[in-house]
């Protein structure tokens, strides 16, 4: 079974069996360049759109992003394989699923597994794994960004955190939220999207980043642009809104107990309402 595993999500259990999304490729490391537009020039604001209409911006305060290194994938192919967990023989397989793409987001949701791929088409698909003999491939949707994240919201959504255009790590790239309705797997389709201009998130690479909270129906995720930032979400009717925006936030995970919400940072906690205002703030570095 030739390929590799990206993440976590790549792997899924269904019964006595594990469903694995294998991509084959060769990678490279490659050197970021070190952007600091602050030298030359005052740094873009970071826009807030909601399907497409404006809906605010969070003003930026200049700065550097440091030079890092990042895995690129020369070329792909993904294939899924159905495996005993037991004897860890493969009982079926869907090869060839994505030629030349490579796993970038995958999830179970009852017996449809949803994969997304990314290369060139950057597509959503649904596979039926009910029958862990006979998966079956029942649609998918051709992505105008490849999703990083996906996240179960609701019965027939998934929501979806995603790279826009240009790089992440240029001012230039975006932060996209997609709203997915899977009601119907064979012809899923994008129903609302939130845009952040001149941002990434961390969300891309740690899915610990995101949280969800079913009971209040908001989605909340870090934001890093010149001024950092933790967009709150509402996920209701269908739809994407934003809740609140708390600016000045270097964040990397968001939790609640109760109806406190709290963001975790470098060096500190800090403790909110329910309507996102500052309750308190504690320092670990003290």
């Amino acid at each position: 079974m030739p390929g590799l595993l990206t993440d976590q999500f790549a792997v899924a259990q269904r019964g006595g069996y594990l469903i694995l999304a294998a991509t084959e490729a060769s990678a490279k490391a490659v050197p970021s360049l070190c952007f600091c537009p602050a030298i030359f020039i005052r740094p873009p604001n970071s826009t807030i759109y909601v399907d497409g209409r404006p809906w605010g911006s969070v003003p930026s305060i200049g700065g550097c992003r440091c030079p890092y290194l990042y895995v690129a994938v020369e070329e792909g192919n993904v294939s899924l394989y159905v495996v005993n967990a037991d004897s860890l023989s493969v009982v079926a397989e869907v090869a060839g699923l994505a030629p030349g793409e490579e796993v970038h987001a995958g999830r179970l949701v009852g017996g449809i597994y949803y994969l997304v791929t990314y290369r060139a088409v950057d597509p959503l698909y649904a596979i039926n794994v009910t029958d862990p003999a006979r998966p079956q491939v029942l649609g998918f949707l051709k992505a105008p960004v490849f999703t990083d994240y996906l996240h179960p919201v609701g019965p027939g959504l998934l929501l979806g955190v995603a790279a826009g255009a240009g790089p992440p790590f240029f001012w230039g790239g975006e932060v996209q939220v997609l709203l997915y309705n899977v009601s119907n797997p064979a012809a899923p389709a994008v129903v609302s999207n939130v845009t952040v201009t001149n941002a990434r998130s961390p969300v891309m690479s740690d899915y610990h980043a995101f949280l969800y909270r079913s009971d209040a129906g908001v989605a909340i995720l870090p934001v890093y642009a010149s001024r950092p930032f933790v967009l709150v979400l509402s996920v209701e009717g269908g739809r994407l809104g934003v809740e609140a925006v708390v600016e000045g936030v270097y964040a990397s995970r968001a939790l609640y107990i109760g109806d406190v919400y709290y963001l975790v940072g470098p060096g500190w906690i800090g403790a909110y309402n329910s309507t996102f205002a500052e309750i308190g703030q504690l320092s670990l570095n003290s």
